[in-house]
């Protein structure tokens, strides 16, 4: 629980979350979207430089993409 930004990007990257936790320098918890776009760029995956807030309304989404879900614990 709590890793969820650093195993998005260690499935896209191909590697163990040990290794991207370690890349990242985060903990549980800790995987803000600037650490996640940093980690991206070090494995070389491309990544769109905006990012898209639907606020609930419907949206057409690119074939991958990383969704950050409101979940009540802010």
């Amino acid at each position: 629980d709590g890793l969820c930004g650093q195993t998005c990007v260690a499935m896209l990257a191909g590697v163990t979350i040990a290794e991207v936790i370690s890349v990242m320098d985060c903990r549980e918890w800790q995987a803000t979207m600037g650490r996640i776009i940093s980690a991206l760029n070090y494995y070389g995956i491309d990544h769109s430089d905006v990012i898209m807030y639907t606020e609930g309304e419907e949206a057409t989404l690119p074939k991958c993409c990383i969704m950050m879900e409101k979940m009540g614990r802010y």
